[in-house]
């Protein structure tokens, strides 16, 4: 790792790895993976499903919508009030370990994206479901090895090459131009995305705090959910390069959200 401590590590709930990531990397954090986790509890969630209509779109809901640990406590009590599982042992089980799995408690923490190692484990699986099984022999297993890591290789570096070249903006916008030197093709896509829905949040200057602190709200708030924020704080100082929103997409993801709103409508880049 150079020297470095990786930020965040995401494991399956192995009290062994844990251990040993307390001894290796005592300054990384330390998360479960959330397919591990809903996995385990599958069987006891799907009869819950059955049995309370809805209650799997809320859960999904309370997983991944809320931005802060505020919202996550509200949205996930006003579940189990709508469906009377206060005492439920699966949700119970899985609220307990809530610090270790859910996107909420750690969006301060960079993950890029990752909440589960179901990247890895896919790779594992396609090597052995493609060339390797009981009766592979060594030699030909790092034959085929070989072969994979050089087809890695050259998807890589068509990735880069496409990331060098220019990329046709599509606005104005100066700092778009910026995001695709930045970010490489396929994360830069998704910024676009999010940029182009600049134009349906709503901008005022934070009258508790003054210039350089905004308050962002959709101009269609919707109150279906009602633990719900409506307006996100953001600082955006170009003066001294300082940006920050409390929905931490941007200590979280490497990107940003709302922050992006208050550039378009009162700043010209970064």
């Amino acid at each position: 790792m150079g020297g470095h401590e990786p930020r965040c590590i995401l494991t399956d709930e192995d009290s062994s790895i844990a251990a040993a990531l307390r001894i290796v990397y005592p300054r990384t954090e330390h998360r479960l993976c959330r397919w591990h986790i809903l996995r385990k509890h599958r069987e006891a969630l799907n009869a819950l499903y059955a049995n309370y209509e809805g209650l799997k779109d809320d859960l999904d809901s309370a997983i991944n919508h809320p931005l802060t640990v505020a919202e996550f406590e509200s949205c996930w009590a006003a579940m189990l009030d709508k469906y009377s599982l206060h005492e439920n042992v699966t949700l119970s089980s899985l609220y307990d370990l809530r610090r270790k799995w859910i996107p909420a408690f750690f969006k301060s923490v960079f993950c890029g994206r990752m909440t589960s190692t179901q990247r890895s484990e896919s790779t594992n699986n396609m090597v052995k479901n493609d060339f390797a099984d009981h009766m592979t022999s060594i030699h030909m297993f790092a034959k085929h090895m070989q072969r994979f890591i050089e087809k890695r290789k050259r998807a890589a570096g068509h990735e880069t090459l496409q990331c060098q070249s220019r990329i046709n903006s599509s606005s104005s916008w100066q700092f778009e131009v910026q995001m695709s030197r930045a970010y490489s093709r396929a994360v830069f896509l998704k910024i676009r995305g999010t940029m182009k829905r600049c134009g349906a949040y709503r901008v005022e200057t934070d009258p508790t705090l003054g210039d350089h602190h905004y308050l962002v709200q959709h101009t269609s708030k919707s109150n279906r959910y009602s633990w719900s924020q409506h307006k996100f704080k953001v600082t955006a100082n170009a003066s001294n390069g300082s940006y920050m929103c409390e929905c931490k997409t941007w200590e979280h993801t490497g990107t940003y959200a709302y922050i992006y709103t208050v550039i378009h409508s009162h700043l010209l880049e970064l």
